[in-house]
């Protein structure tokens, strides 16, 4: 008797394996589980916002880091910020020039802006920092007056809106320097310091992060000015390759 109720056991957990497989092949399933994607995956836009013209393939939350605390974080048009978030650990830049004042960056990346800029004037180029940390309530502000002066399309070309600017991060600057009279022009680019900058900021674990021909990619114009620290293992790859840190943390996955 107990053989034929271990036989009918295995008899019926056999068709209740049977009937899960149908039902999956029924609905288009595979009979081997697989993962549910979390919500923010599928909810991840695959296009810039009507009007650009532009096309952006999105960094993955699989690849995204999970704080804005790390430093290959990705902030843009697709990964925001809260108003609330204020880095953790921003100090005053008061050891490099700067052409406004109270300027800040994270600590992390204040001692390596400190040896580009004294390298670059040891190669003949005075750099100074024109802006650094914004908080979400400064990119606001500095979106809506390039929204006046430019209107909305082509001021979302080259100005954040608040919660998508990687200045919100601490970790990104922009620069400019003497021969470009201490503004922010795309001319700095094609300057010597422009192209040292260019050349060498993966030295100190920095990235030109919106480089010429990229912005279907970063969904921002060329800033030759704009550097974003990621440290130098990261930097050095992404210049290498000749990529964006859009591109390197897709290529992670």
């Amino acid at each position: 008797m107990k053989w034929i109720l271990g036989a009918l056991v295995v008899v019926a957990l056999f068709d209740l394996c049977l009937f899960l497989s149908t039902r999956r092949a029924a609905h288009g399933q595979s009979a081997v589980a697989t993962p549910t994607p979390s919500p923010l995956a599928l909810l991840a836009p695959t296009s810039a916002p009507p009007g650009t013209g532009l096309v952006i393939t999105p960094t993955t939350e699989a690849t995204a880091p999970a704080s804005p605390n790390d430093l290959l974080y990705i902030v843009d048009k697709q990964h925001t910020l809260s108003a609330s978030y204020v880095p953790p650990d921003l100090v005053p830049l008061t050891t490099v020039r700067t052409t406004t004042p109270k300027q800040m960056v994270r600590r992390v990346v204040l001692p390596h802006l400190e040896k580009l800029i004294a390298d670059a004037k040891a190669a003949g180029f005075e750099l100074a920092v024109t802006s650094a940390y914004r908080s979400y309530s400064e990119q606001e502000a500095t979106h809506a007056y390039w929204v006046r002066i430019e209107g909305e399309a082509a001021a979302d070309r080259v100005s954040a809106q608040a919660g998508q600017s990687e200045h919100q991060l601490g970790l990104a600057l922009d620069l400019t320097s003497a021969g470009a009279g201490f503004i922010l022009s795309e001319n700095f680019g094609s300057l010597p310091e422009g192209k040292w900058l260019r050349e060498n900021a993966h030295r100190y674990g920095f990235i030109i992060r919106y480089p010429e021909g990229k912005e279907s990619v970063t969904g921002y114009a060329y800033e030759p000015w704009h550097i974003r620290y990621v440290g130098e293992e990261a930097a050095t790859a992404i210049f290498q390759q000749g990529i964006t840190l859009d591109e390197y943390m897709r290529s992670k996955r």
